[in-house]
């Protein structure tokens, strides 16, 4: 009896394989390069002060951001004040000088004219006219001098950015273009990614470019949110032979602050659109020695 079973199941043979189906649909695709990227700041300014001096305050904060032309740090400025007053007293003499030169030009010609003085003297104060009006300019730009050192006492922000850590604090004393920055500030909005891709698209890069703007869209790692959506603008102009990549740079609006310089991203570069391409689920693509294939459920469920 054991023996029929056994045949019986034998020519029964194993159970059908449960097999799942899905429908094709017609839907744009767009054809994609990805990459892995960095984020990089547009711009970073390291604050230096212009003038020796004490740091009397620092009037921004770690971290904060800053507009173009916001307050920083305040030097001590009295001895520039009192250079800039030296040199205002110094042009104010000048032009009392030259007043007096002036005068005595005019007096000069006149006894000249009427052979009372000897020439020689009214050539002496002509002269003495000539090298005041040489001195007033240079005391003049003394002055602008001494106006330019008392305004780089306080140090203003060349850019919107964020800072970053205060590296001087009040009450030390700091060296024009000293090697030390005071701070650090970067430039966040916008940003650019950098990101490589294979050396064989760079031809279709190229002509991509030549058409119109190509977008790129970037994921933080980490963030479920949707990709941020840049613009591709710039092409290096060298593969790298080790990789066999070259470095493209696209463009970010960042006014949420989701990307943040030194930060990994994933790229992706949108090439093209294929308009009514027949989509299937890349699980139901198989592949043999001839290539792929799909099977494909004909009307009598077969």
């Amino acid at each position: 009896k054991s023996e029929v079973t056994a045949v019986a199941a034998a020519k029964k043979g194993p159970p059908p394989a449960p097999v799942r189906t899905a429908l094709s649909i017609l839907k744009s695709v767009p054809i994609r390069i990805d990459g892995i990227g960095t984020v990089q700041a547009r711009s970073t300014v390291a604050i230096k002060s212009r003038i020796d001096g004490q740091l009397f305050a620092a009037t921004v904060r770690e971290g904060q951001l800053v507009k173009t032309g916001d307050q920083l740090f305040k030097l001590d400025p009295r001895q520039y004040q009192a250079q800039l007053k030296q040199a205002e007293a110094n042009l104010a003499r000048d032009n009392a000088n030259l007043e007096k030169a002036r005068a005595d030009v005019t007096r000069f010609s006149k006894l000249s004219d009427k052979g009372i003085s000897p020439v020689t003297k009214l050539e002496e104060v002509q002269t003495l006219v000539t090298t005041l009006t040489a001195t007033i300019s240079a005391s003049t730009a003394a002055i602008e001098v001494a106006r330019l050192n008392l305004g780089y006492a306080t140090i203003r922000s060349p850019l919107d950015g964020r800072v970053g850590s205060i590296l001087v604090t009040p009450g030390n004393m700091v060296k024009a273009n000293d090697t030390q920055a005071l701070l650090v500030i970067t430039e966040i909005d916008p940003v650019y990614v950098a990101f490589g891709i294979p050396e064989q698209h760079i031809t279709e890069i190229r002509a991509r470019m030549a058409e119109g703007p190509i977008g790129v869209d970037v994921s933080p790692q980490g963030d479920p949110r949707p990709p941020l959506k840049g613009e591709l603008f710039f092409i290096n102009n060298a593969v790298d032979t080790a990789t066999g990549t070259i470095q493209l740079l696209a463009r970010f609006a960042n006014r949420e602050e989701r990307l943040v310089p030194g930060q990994f991203v994933r790229a992706s570069v949108t090439l093209n659109v294929l308009d009514n391409a027949v989509v299937i689920p890349s699980r139901a693509v198989q592949i043999n020695q001839r290539g792929h294939y799909v099977w494909v459920v004909q009307p009598d469920e077969t």
